[in-house]
């Protein structure tokens, strides 16, 4: 049996795909709302294809966090389902009213 010691993931080493998906989703997801961030505080106008799509990977970024953090999932499936809300959340801040 492995040795743990504290503050070591227990996904890593149990689930070690969805650890890694988990840790680029994460880091994507903190990089992107940086990006936004500063972004809006340059003031880049909120409807350039520059914001709208920081925003579009920064929102996505958490479903998928959090979806491959669910351990009865499929993987594939999570990914699956990011991809589609990826898609349907860009060409809802793209589209004018």
């Amino acid at each position: 049996m492995e040795r743990r010691q504290a503050g070591d993931p227990i996904m890593r080493d149990l689930h070690r795909p969805r650890y890694w998906v988990f840790r680029a989703a994460s880091w994507v997801g903190v990089a992107s709302s940086m990006v936004l961030t500063l972004s809006l505080l340059v003031r880049t106008p909120a409807g350039s294809r520059h914001v709208q799509w920081s925003f579009v990977v920064a929102y996505s970024s958490l479903l998928l966090t959090f979806a491959v953090s669910q351990t009865k999932t499929h993987l594939s499936l999570d990914i699956i389902v990011w991809l589609a809300v990826l898609a349907v959340s860009w060409l809802i801040t793209t589209t004018s009213i």
